[in-house]
C-alpha cells in the first residue's frame, strides 16, 4: 500500500512541474545586414619591398617584411587632388606618417600573376627619419561587390537641415535595392556589371508629398539618368551625372 501511494505522489509532482510547450510569437522580418564594421574594405599590395595595405572602416594598417615600417593609423577623412581620378588618405600620428593614393585603373602584380582594379601609391615615415620611404603596388576591393551593406548620404551634400532627411540607400547581395530618399521610401533591383557598372530599374516609392528643401529629386535624377556614373571608395559611394553629385558614406 504504501508503495503504491508513493508512486502516486510522484506521478502528482509531475504534473505539476511540467509546462505547457509554448511556441514563441514570430520575429518580424528585417532588412539584410551590413558587413561587420570591423571587416577589411580595401587591400594593396606591392614587392620590393613585400609590404602589404589593409583598410579598415575605422584604420590603415600597412605591415611590411623587416616590420620597421609596419604603422596602424585612424582612417582618415577622403581627399581628391585636382584634375585626377585618384584619391587619398592622409594619416599623421605620433608613431609616423601615412599618406596613401588610390588610383582606379588596371594595375598587374606580375610576381603573383594577378590583375588588381587600383594602382595604389604609399608613403610612410616612422620615428626620426626626415624622408619617408614610397611603395608603389596594386589593391583591390575585398569583395567583388563593394555597393553591398548601406550608405548614408553626407548632410553637406544634400543641403538638408534636418537628420531624417538625409538619404539612405542599402544593396543587398541579390540584386536588391533600398531605402530613403529624403522624402520617400523606396525599393526596385540594380545591376553590377562584370565591368563594374551599375544600373537601377524602375524604382518603386511611396507617395508622401514633401515640399522645401530636402534631395529626393536629385536622388530620383541621379538614380534614373542613364548617364549616371558610379564611384565607390573604401569609404564613400558617389553618383555622377549632368554636372550633379550626390556623396554617400557608410
Amino acid at each position: 500500500m504504501r508503495f503504491i501511494l508513493f508512486i502516486l505522489l510522484l506521478n502528482c509532482v509531475a504534473c505539476t512541474t511540467s509546462a505547457p510547450k509554448t511556441t514563441a510569437d514570430p520575429m518580424p522580418p528585417t532588412s539584410p545586414e551590413p558587413k561587420a564594421a570591423g571587416e577589411a574594405r580595401f587591400r594593396a599590395q606591392g614587392n620590393e619591398p613585400f609590404w602589404n595595405l589593409t583598410m579598415y572602416p575605422d584604420k590603415m594598417v600597412l605591415t611590411t617584411m623587416n616590420r620597421d615600417l609596419d604603422l596602424t593609423t585612424p582612417l582618415p577623412p577622403v581627399t581628391r587632388p585636382a584634375d585626377t581620378r585618384a584619391f587619398s588618405y592622409r594619416a599623421q600620428t605620433e608613431a609616423g606618417d601615412l599618406f596613401v593614393t588610390l588610383t582606379p585603373e588596371p594595375c598587374d602584380d606580375t610576381m603573383a600573376e594577378t590583375s588588381y582594379t587600383h594602382v595604389a601609391r604609399v608613403s610612410v615615415r616612422k620615428g626620426a627619419a626626415t624622408e619617408p620611404v614610397e611603395l608603389t603596388g596594386c589593391g583591390g576591393f575585398s569583395t567583388s561587390n563593394p555597393l553591398l551593406g548601406q550608405w548614408k548620404a553626407q548632410m553637406a551634400e544634400t543641403k538638408s537641415k534636418g537628420e531624417e532627411k538625409a538619404p539612405m540607400i542599402a544593396f543587398s547581395e541579390d540584386g536588391k535595392v533600398s531605402g530613403y530618399s529624403g522624402c520617400n521610401s523606396f525599393n526596385g533591383t540594380y545591376t553590377l556589371s562584370a565591368e563594374g557598372e551599375l544600373a537601377f530599374g524602375p524604382l518603386a516609392m511611396t507617395k508622401r508629398f514633401c515640399g522645401g528643401d530636402n534631395p529626393e529629386q536629385l536622388f530620383v535624377r541621379l538614380t534614373q539618368s542613364k548617364e549616371m556614373r558610379h564611384e565607390v571608395l573604401p569609404t564613400e559611394l558617389v553618383f555622377r551625372a549632368g554636372g550633379e553629385r550626390m556623396v554617400f558614406e557608410r
